[in-house]
């Protein structure tokens, strides 16, 4: 019998390794140009409620190319708010987008969220969706989404 014995070290750079790989697009669509979205790991995972929270990232074509002057969403898998948008960006000429809002509580059971960044695709690209983010947001105030 074979164990595989992992050190903690070397999963830590495995989770890192993980959290700086971007999500690609599934195009199945041959007239668009796929697309990979990255969403930056977040510095802290942990938020009191009404804290700034940033979204940055970059979206680029598979080969590399910025995608500049299109909408980034940064959805969540809360119930709150209903539609799962949480913010909206542009990206900037290379690409990027760095996306500021306040942190709400958008899950009043356990208060965490998992966020992702989405773009939508247009004519000449295609869709890609980020990996996710897990976010916790501690009430305060006690105000919902």
């Amino acid at each position: 019998m074979t164990f595989l014995s992992v050190s903690f070290l070397g999963l830590l750079g495995l989770l890192g390794l993980l959290a700086s790989t971007p999500v690609y697009s599934d195009n199945t669509d041959l007239s668009t140009e796929d697309t990979k979205l990255r969403l930056n790991q977040i510095s802290a995972v942990t938020f009191n409620e009404g804290q700034p929270i940033v979204f940055s990232g970059k979206l680029t074509t598979q080969s590399g190319e910025p995608i500049p002057k299109v909408e980034i969403i940064i959805k969540s898998d809360a119930t709150c708010p209903p539609d799962g948008i949480i913010a909206k960006g542009i990206t900037d000429k290379h690409g990027r987008y760095w996306i500021y809002t306040l942190t709400k509580i958008w899950d009043p059971v356990d208060n965490m969220i998992k966020a992702h960044a989405e773009f939508e695709g247009s004519k000449e690209f295609s869709s890609s969706i980020s990996r996710h983010e897990v976010i916790v947001v501690f009430p305060v105030a006690g105000e919902s989404c």
